[in-house]
């Protein structure tokens, strides 16, 4: 159970890649150890304080009698280190000693200052050669002494760190554990470090909840919808969305849902996912501001397509008297609806036409008029179709053009009615 939250946890909440490294199958049934290997960024970040001993409480399916059983579980954390350890001297952390050379190497070591000793001020850290009959050569040699005294240094505090690491697991069993997973008689899973609850054990088990973001967001008003819509994690999303207890509408301490979220993060398909939701809120939150003020003040097209398709009134206003419109500075919003007005045009021109279609056919039919008025008729009903289409057109793109050149020439007019230009009359 927990290697699969594990890999779930991982694929799903942070869209990590998982490797089933090595598992070793238990005895009769069940898992007895596993290493998994989690790829992605800050992946040891997020998955380091999972390292401890776990607690399972449950009907043991293995039980004839039905019995609660209580197991734990030991989990371990480990970080991928590179082999390589880059070692960078600074030469201002550098203190470089000459002397003259000791011992028997002949006039010229002995009368000239050829040896180096080099201090690392930093670590404290003392090397020095004499060697060779150039200084600039025993100088080179006491940097390379002095990297790899540096580099052993650094090794031992990797494995320092990597001992305390392993330093402080604990006894397998009771009183060590850190966290607990309970499934009977009631469902919960704490966090014994933080003293966190969640209620509903199968979105941890299931991967679609991490009890320690948990812990910190609710603290922030942020709920796993926000922070799965803020992420663009479909899945997630639509998983939770199944829940009965989740609040599509919550609103976290900076005002947003998790509607608004996605809007601002650009990510359609989640977007889309919460527009299914009857109960989805996509009016003016406390700011005045909608969904689509968002999507607009950002400049996500997928997302102002997609609520403009759903009705999303571009000409609200927010407290500060903004529109979407106004916010739309890519003109995502104004080619929505140029392209929904030509649309319109031709559905209305097409219907029309069909109409007198239909009418001049009847009436020949039942010879009320000749066959010359019906083709006077059909022709009228083709010249309809394309007088509308093509004024849906006209009306669509010349319109804000025309009132744009407009604003723009009062703009350059003064009150005698004189034409300005660069700045002079």
């Amino acid at each position: 159970m927990l290697m699969r939250m594990y890999i779930r946890w991982a694929e799903i909440y942070h869209n990590f890649k998982v490797e089933v490294v090595e598992k070793l199958e238990g005895e009769s049934v069940g898992i007895k150890s596993a290493m998994i290997k989690i790829v992605g960024e800050k992946a040891y970040g997020w998955a380091k304080s999972e390292s401890g001993i776990h607690r399972l409480v449950r009907i043991s399916p293995f039980d004839a009698n039905g019995k609660r059983h209580t197991s734990f579980a030991s989990v371990g954390v480990t970080p991928v280190i590179e082999d390589s350890i880059d070692i960078a001297v600074d030469e201002k952390d550098l203190k470089i000693d000459t002397y003259r050379a000791s011992g028997a190497g002949g006039q010229h070591v002995n009368k000239t200052e050829s040896a180096v000793r080099i201090t690392h001020i930093p670590t404290g850290v003392v090397v020095q050669c004499q060697n060779g009959r150039s200084q600039h050569r025993n100088k080179d040699e006491a940097l390379k002494l002095l990297k790899g005294r540096l580099y052993q240094i650094e090794l031992e505090k990797k494995e320092q760190k990597m001992a305390e690491e392993y330093g402080k697991k604990c006894d397998i069993g009771w009183g060590n554990q850190i966290r607990s997973y309970v499934m009977h008689p009631y469902q919960m899973v704490k966090d014994l470090r933080t003293g966190h609850e969640v209620g509903n054990i199968n979105s941890v088990f299931d991967g679609i909840e991490d009890i320690n973001v948990d812990a910190v967001n609710r603290h922030n008003g942020h709920t796993p919808l926000h922070l799965a819509c803020a992420n663009g994690s479909t899945g997630v999303v639509n998983l939770l969305l199944k829940r009965e207890d989740i609040d599509v509408n919550a609103i976290n301490e900076d005002g947003y849902t998790p509607l608004d979220l996605a809007c601002k993060k650009d990510k359609a398909e989640v977007v889309t996912s919460l527009l299914k939701r009857k109960d989805i809120n996509v009016n003016a939150d406390e700011n005045g501001c909608t969904p689509l003020h968002y999507a607009a003040e950002d400049g996500h097209k997928e997302a102002i397509d997609i609520l403009m398709a759903k009705g999303a009134d571009p000409l609200l206003k927010n407290k500060d008297g903004k529109t979407p419109m106004d916010l739309d500075k890519n003109g995502y919003i104004k080619q929505f609806l140029e392209k929904k007005a030509i649309k319109n045009g031709i559905i209305a021109g097409c219907a029309t036409a069909a109409l007198s279609t239909a009418i001049a056919v009847t009436l020949f039919a039942t010879g009320t008029v000749a066959v010359e008025l019906m083709s006077m008729m059909i022709a009228a009903a083709i010249i309809t179709t394309a007088a509308l289409a093509v004024g849906g057109i006209t009306y669509s793109i010349l319109k804000p053009s025309t009132k744009m050149d407009e604003t723009k020439e009062a703009q350059n007019v003064n009150r005698d009615g004189n034409v300005l230009g660069d700045g002079r009359q």
